[in-house]
């Protein structure tokens, strides 16, 4: 292997090395040492995306409250990061479900302008494809 070449080689390594591997192990070592030094009171989120309380710890595991009274044992390597007691997350959970409120009302309100009723806007999906399959020749029982 010429020289050019195996200095090329070592070069990318380099490259490789300092872009992604190393990187990558300091912030595996920092969440390490955030993990073994959970205490009661510390409010978390696991790495499924679950915000609450740690209530209690042991060596491997962490108990979470999620909801008043409502609490789950994890293991110490579930919990992805720790967060500041009032969260943006909390505060945009607010908000979507602000929105959503808003968007309901402006369907009803639409559904009323345009003189459809919401009840007729759904369809039994199961006896449409029933009939469909059958050439149309079915017919659906009058509900009462």
């Amino acid at each position: 292997m010429p020289a050019g070449q195996l200095l090329i080689l070592v070069a990318f390594f380099a490259i490789f090395w300092f872009l992604l591997i190393r990187p990558q192990r300091n912030r595996q070592k920092q969440l390490q040492q955030l993990q073994s030094q959970l205490s009661a009171g510390d409010s978390v989120m696991l790495t499924s995306g679950i915000f609450g309380t740690v209530t209690g710890t042991t060596d491997q595991h962490v108990v979470v409250e999620v909801a008043e009274g409502v609490e789950l044992r994890v293991l110490r390597a579930a919990v992805g990061q720790v967060v500041p007691e009032e969260t943006d997350a909390e505060e945009s959970h607010d908000e979507l479900e602000e929105a959503d409120a808003s968007a309901d009302s402006s369907e009803t309100r639409e559904l009323a302008e345009g003189g459809i009723a919401a009840d007729d806007s759904t369809t039994d999906s199961a006896s449409v494809s029933d009939d469909q399959a059958s050439g149309g020749t079915t017919s659906r029982p009058e509900e009462k």
